[in-house]
This record gives C-alpha cells, sequence and structure tokens, in this order.
C-alpha cells in the first residue's frame, strides 16, 4: 500500500534567491507491505458471526533529499534564516500503526446472490510517527518531530457481497471506528552550536476518528468439507487527524506554536487467502 500524510512539505526549491518562487518539496512515496490475521467463527443459523483480526504495518520509513541554488526552509524553529541560499535539506519520516479489532456481525439480508450485514464492536489502535529534517542551507539545522496515539472505542461498519456464476463474487466492507486515544507530541530543533527549542506536548485524551474501506473481487471454490477463499481488491486504511506535529510561527512571540493534525492513510492493492471449514 502507498502512504499518504498531510503536510509532507519539507523545502522550497525557488528559481529567485530573495523570494520562494517555486515548488514546495514533498517526501517520497512508495508502496509498502503490511498485513492482517484474522479468525471467524459463525453461528448455527449462518446469519450471525462473531471476528477477531489483527492488522499490522512494521516500520514504515521514507527519505528524500533535495538539493538546489536557492533553497527556503519550511519545517523549523523561526530563529535565524533558511532561506534563499545553496545547499541541501534531507527529510526522513518513521510510521508504525496496528489496529485489534472484535467484531459482531448480523446479516440482515441473506440470498443465494446477494448478502447485506451490519457489524459492531471494539477497535484497538496504535499509530506512531517520528520525523527528522536536516537542513545544510547556510547553515545547519536538525529538526525532530514526534507523535503517538493509542487508544480504544466502538467499531460499527457494513459489508456486502454479490455472489455469481457459482463461485464467484463481488463484495466490499466499510468499517468506522472512534478511538479514546491518549496522544503524545514532541518537538526539538538544534544547531552545530546546540539546542534552539525542544519542548513536548501535555499527555492529551481525544477523540480520533479511523477508517478502513475495503473493494474486493475473489473466487470461492470447494475442496471437499471446506472452502477456499481468494481475493484481490483495493483497501483504504485512514487515521482521520490522528497524527500530531508541534510548528512555531512568530520569531518575534518566541512561544507562538500550535498543533498540526494530520491524516494518515495507506492505500492500494491487497490480496486475501482464507479456509472456512
Amino acid at each position: 500500500m502507498m502512504l499518504s500524510m498531510d503536510q509532507p512539505e519539507f523545502v522550497i526549491d525557488s528559481t529567485d534567491g530573495n523570494s520562494p518562487i517555486g515548488k514546495r518539496v514533498a517526501n517520497q512515496q512508495q508502496f509498502r507491505t503490511g498485513y492482517r490475521a484474522e479468525t471467524h467463527f459463525t453461528f448455527c443459523n449462518e446469519c450471525n458471526e462473531l471476528s477477531v483480526q489483527w492488522t499490522h504495518f512494521p516500520q514504515i520509513e521514507v527519505e528524500k533529499t533535495r538539493s538546489g541554488a536557492n533553497l527556503f526552509g519550511i519545517l523549523y524553529y523561526p530563529v535565524g534564516v533558511i532561506a534563499g541560499a545553496s545547499g541541501e535539506a534531507t527529510i526522513n519520516d518513521k510510521f508504525t500503526c496496528f489496529f485489534l479489532d472484535g467484531l459482531f456481525k448480523r446479516k440482515v439480508v441473506s440470498t443465494p446472490c446477494f448478502s447485506f450485514a451490519l457489524h459492531g464492536g471494539v477497535q484497538y489502535g496504535y499509530l506512531s510517527f517520528k520525523e527528522r529534517v536536516k537542513y545544510n542551507i547556510a547553515t545547519s539545522r536538525d529538526v525532530g518531530y514526534t507523535s503517538r496515539i493509542r487508544g480504544i472505542g466502538p467499531e460499527i461498519g457494513v459489508d456486502y457481497r454479490f455472489c455469481f456464476l457459482g463461485s464467484w463474487h463481488f463484495g466490499g466492507r466499510v468499517d468506522n471506528g472512534w478511538l479514546v486515544a491518549e496522544t503524545v507530541a514532541s518537538f526539538k530543533d538544534a544547531s552545530s552550536n546546540g539546542s534552539i527549542a525542544s519542548t513536548h506536548n501535555d499527555d492529551y485524551i481525544k477523540l480520533i476518528p479511523t477508517l478502513d474501506l475495503q473493494l474486493g473481487f475473489g473466487f470461492t471454490p470447494k475442496i471437499c468439507r471446506m472452502s477456499l477463499e481468494l481475493e484481490v481488491g483495493y483497501e483504504l486504511i485512514a487515521f482521520l487527524r490522528g497524527s500530531e506535529r508541534i510548528y512555531f510561527v512568530d520569531t518575534f512571540n518566541e512561544g507562538s506554536s500550535f498543533n498540526e493534525r494530520m491524516t494518515l492513510s495507506m492505500h492500494g492493492p491487497y490480496a486475501h487467502v482464507g479456509v472456512s471449514f
């Protein structure tokens, strides 16, 4: 899946040394793999089901370096000027996230060709974000951001499936969670002469929505008394405004700072293999 986040830009590559006229350069985007393990128990009436699923993206790391003759820094404490000079800027982002979901599912429509189900339960989620930006533009600066959330909350969703030609199907699923989450964020900026700024937010409880959207096409052949399920499709997983970055805005009021809340999402193709018996 491909990782996307708000505010991935870290430097402006300008055509003018006096003004920022040019492109705001963003960090690299690359496809990364994750995995999901799940188990389901279907009751005898075949309309009710319990499931537990674990979704995990191990540490995702993306990095980019930009060199230029007229670079303007974006992400740093506003003391000292990083503007309109030749040099190099590097950004490195590291992400880790996982979900643990426990759901009860109830089919409200069940026919040989179509089924529609409602589900609800509990979700536990974790997201860690670490960012490091290095500027070697007229002066040397090393900027670091960290953000972490972890929480638990209710989850609701729906899924549907169209069956055709016996063993083929097309379907989708939407799940929406609401994590009551502890949030932690920190910021630091240092030059070759030492620390310029270093601060962190007090621990705070916030409500963080999550989203999981899935569309897929599959084949379910029967083998002896078992059914093998093969499916491919497209999936979107998101922490909505789940990550925070502390930023400072005023050179003359040195403590003037705010939280930039960012949405982190992973989206791309998936493949599923399952066995039911």
